[in-house]
């Protein structure tokens, strides 16, 4: 099933990930412990503000056809910038 072109899975995709990231800005808080867990000790509430606003474009690139090449960046390099600050973290 498509919704303009972009099927249901990833609508629903796009929308949870899109509302995890505006949660960011929401209850900073509430992700603070995380981020300090993935390395981020210093200036961790910017960094909860970062991480939400690319979760939030993340997301919303899931939901337009016209984003995909943007998307699927986003799908690569987020995952190695939380790895390399979880890593640098760690020694």
């Amino acid at each position: 099933m498509t919704t303009s072109g972009i099927s249901l899975p990833r609508v629903i995709a796009g929308v949870v990930t899109t509302a995890c990231g505006l949660a960011h800005f929401a209850w900073p808080v509430k992700f603070e412990p995380v981020n300090r867990q993935l390395g981020f000790t210093r200036n961790t509430r910017t960094h909860v503000y970062v991480n939400g606003g690319i979760e939030t474009a993340l997301g919303l690139t899931m939901l337009s056809g016209r984003t995909r090449t943007i998307n699927i960046a986003l799908l690569v390099t987020y995952p190695i910038y939380l790895i390399q600050n979880a890593l640098r973290a760690r020694r």
